[in-house]
């Protein structure tokens, strides 16, 4: 049945009355008798009995209760698809690197959240690499990491502004020490890093910097978890790079430390695919780039 039907059934089950329900749906009696009777035509069922006065048979009635689901659920699936299309609801798919929620933006979706409560924000976190495969693959609408990807399919803008500086064990000579640390007090130590095929130009700047540095680390472990390498120099088994937005979580027996060399811009960069954004997500985007400059 269409929207038409249901709202002629709906109103002769209601008035009780043809003409009445004729100047209700703005409609000339004679048509809507006529649309009643195909409708009764069409389920084989007796709707109404006309004399002396309009009343609802059973089967009528039970088909009237169907009709008005059917026409709440309508509208409802309307107006449902005109805020999505609108971006007022729907879902945004979101990956970001760990550290990033050191940054703004656990406020950032706050705030968003706060704007549009009916839009979905569906969360993950992972690598550099991994998350960039995601974008590509439409599984993910927008990427928070510290690599941007390089294609022309892909807009990205800076998110959060951050530096590489140094994880030492707290009993670690260096760590008493005022101010920045000398990368010869390091010179040949163990340190932790991620895989380089977790996010290899993050993982040779780092390496680069490290080296133009004359720190010369020794990379005796890997792990793509910052938990993991926060452990690690925790028990004294590695030191490790960390960032000055890491350095905001607090963890006993380890302590954060600058190294005395030009500072290692690792920024995050915010990315999606502007072709492919739902219309909730182009509103995510908009709301991030209204907060940046």
């Amino acid at each position: 049945m269409k929207s038409r039907e249901l709202k002629a059934l709906i109103a002769v089950a209601e008035e009780l009355h043809f003409g009445r329900a004729a100047e209700r749906l703005g409609m000339a009696q004679p048509q809507l008798s006529a649309l009643i009777r195909r409708i009764e035509a069409d389920t084989r069922v007796t709707l109404f009995i006309r004399r002396p006065h309009v009343r609802l048979t059973h089967g009528g009635a039970a088909l009237v209760d169907t009709a008005r689901e059917m026409l709440a659920g309508l509208e409802a699936g309307v107006q449902r698809a005109r805020a999505i299309a609108a971006g007022r609801a729907g879902r945004v798919k979101l990956g970001f690197s760990p550290v990033a929620m050191c940054s703004d933006l656990p406020e950032m979706l706050r705030s968003f959240a706060e704007a549009h409560p009916d839009v979905e924000l569906d969360l993950c976190e992972g690598t550099t690499a991994p998350l960039q495969r995601r974008l590509e693959q439409a599984a993910l609408d927008v990427i928070i990491t510290r690599e941007a990807p390089q294609d022309e399919t892909t807009a990205s803008l800076r998110f959060a502004f951050d530096h590489i500086n140094l994880i030492l064990p707290a009993r670690h000579p260096a760590a008493a020490a005022a101010g920045s640390v000398e990368p010869g007090r390091l010179r040949g130590e163990a340190f932790t890093l991620f895989p380089r095929a977790a996010a290899p130009e993050y993982h040779d700047r780092i390496m680069r910097w490290a080296a133009d540095a004359g720190l010369q680390p020794v990379l005796s472990r890997e792990t793509d978890s910052w938990m993991a390498s926060i452990a690690f120099v925790g028990a004294g088994l590695a030191l490790a790079f960390g960032t000055d937005l890491l350095s905001r979580i607090a963890v006993p027996g380890i302590v954060y430390r600058n190294l005395a060399a030009p500072p290692l811009d690792v920024s995050f960069w915010m990315s999606w695919q502007p072709g492919r954004l739902s219309p909730a997500a182009l509103r995510f985007v908009e709301h991030v780039r209204a907060t940046r400059p």
